[in-house]
């Protein structure tokens, strides 16, 4: 069988480019910041639990979507579509551990290269798949809506969260909320 190119071509189309261009870069954070205690940077509360989700992000990028192929990779349209939501409920189930560090370090007066670049690689991702569940030829099957999104934890994801944080967007929007 080969992939059926008429099934969410737009959506798939973005998804592969945006996973081509971000993968290599996305391979070497996680071969940086992976492993806290060999890493060499210091340690910070919630570090380990941090770059867990970061491989998590990058092994389930690679390992559950492949290329997103229908019928090869995924056997339904609608099978691909609950994937990626399924990530995205994920993702946003993590922002509460990258919430926290945050506040830990912001507390401490420390900045954390690690967590802000895995920071980073939680948005651009999680930005990725909120795009696609908004587009227009993904909300036709009606399987979602992202401003309602159950934050469930997903069966369908081994979650490992490693988040690395400095004077990001994030920060400087955590820094005026409080």
């Amino acid at each position: 069988m080969s992939d059926t190119p008429t099934y969410l071509p737009q959506s798939r189309d973005y998804f592969r480019k945006f996973k081509s261009s971000h993968m290599e870069e996305y391979k070497h954070i996680e071969k940086e910041f992976g492993s806290p205690s060999r890493s060499g940077y210091s340690r910070y509360k919630y570090d380990l639990q941090v770059a867990e989700y970061l491989i998590s992000i990058i092994n389930n990028l690679d390992e559950t979507f492949g290329n997103v192929s229908i019928p090869e990779d995924f056997s339904s349209p609608e099978a691909l579509i609950t994937s990626w939501q399924d990530m995205y409920n994920y993702m946003l189930g993590k922002e509460e551990l990258l919430n926290k560090t945050f506040a830990v370090l912001l507390e401490a007066k420390e900045q954390s290269e690690p967590f802000g670049i895995i920071n980073d690689v939680h948005k651009e991702v999680s930005g990725c798949l909120k795009h696609i569940l908004n587009m227009p030829e993904v909300k036709n099957y009606g399987l979602h809506t992202p401003e309602t999104v159950n934050v469930t934890q997903g069966e369908n994801f081994d979650v490992v969260v490693v988040t690395a944080l400095y004077d990001t967007e994030f920060v400087a929007f955590k820094k005026q909320s409080l």
